[in-house]
């Protein structure tokens, strides 16, 4: 996606919001993740690290049974190979929608939930070479890999704290093509903030 897609796809999240809230039966919360897979610096993704942010709403299908919708963003941040004259960044991002049901535990407490996670993912590398620009400037080119979209699994256990937060641990499976044109697949191991409505 060109860069001012990603601002549009953060407000049309956002948006989302009203309708869901204006559902009273709907628990809309706000996510905050942070979390790492192991072999995205090993395979040219970025970062072993990774952040995202996402929208979900958990809807009551039974007594202590929720349907989840959840769409959102992750990051892996950029590494840098520096070079004689120039730097390499490799950085990855994933957009994802994710279709989950919840168990409660203890009412209100400690919940367990699981489904099915479509992520579209894709890598990008900048090569910047120093000094070679018009009046010794940098050159930046920019090389975006091929969009990988697959489906794959979610997990996670939480606790909701009070009524505006919970935390979630959760894992999910993702795919890659990095630059190379190799398939990578791993999977992310994250905590996740939520604050809710």
């Amino acid at each position: 996606m060109t860069d001012f897609k990603k601002p549009l796809f953060c407000v049309l999240l956002a948006a989302l919001t009203a309708p869901l809230s204006a559902q009273e039966p709907w628990d809309v919360h706000l996510k905050l993740t942070a979390g790492m897979m192991n072999n995205a610096e090993d395979n040219q993704l970025g970062q072993n690290k990774v952040y995202g942010l996402a929208i979900a709403g958990a809807y009551p299908l039974t007594l202590k049974g929720h349907g989840v919708l959840e769409g959102g963003y992750k990051v892996f941040p950029t590494t840098t190979i520096t070079e004689t004259s120039r730097y390499v960044d490799d950085l990855s991002d994933i957009y994802f929608v994710s279709l989950m049901y919840r168990h409660d535990l203890w009412r209100n407490g400690i919940y367990l939930q699981g489904g099915l996670r479509v992520s579209n993912t894709r890598t990008v590398r900048d090569i910047i070479t120093k000094g070679v620009g018009v009046d010794g400037k940098d050159v930046r080119d920019r090389i975006r890999g091929k969009r990988d979209t697959k489906a794959g699994l979610c997990f996670a256990v939480g606790y909701r704290l009070t009524d505006l937060c919970s935390v979630e641990v959760g894992a999910s499976s993702a795919s890659f093509n990095n630059l190379a044109g190799k398939s990578v697949s791993g999977t992310i191991f994250e905590i996740a903030l939520c604050i809710h409505r």
